[in-house]
């Protein structure tokens, strides 16, 4: 998986309601033990980022994140 491919499967993530979807998209992209924080969490490994997302859809449903 080529950079562009990669940035392509994360935002499909963010986008990715349903979770075995969204885990089948993180697993391409991001190492499992990799790190994600913003100003509104942290999540250390795949799966922690994996259950951010998840709260993500669940407090903003209907929101998009846009890669720009």
């Amino acid at each position: 998986m080529d950079e562009r491919e990669a940035v392509a499967a994360y935002g499909a993530a963010w986008l990715e309601p349903e979770e075995g979807r969204r885990r089948a998209l993180l697993e391409a992209c991001w190492a499992e033990d990799g790190r994600y924080e913003d100003p509104t969490g942290l999540a250390e490994g795949r799966e922690a980022l994996l259950r951010h997302i998840g709260g993500f859809h669940a407090a903003r449903p209907g929101a998009r994140i846009e890669i720009t």
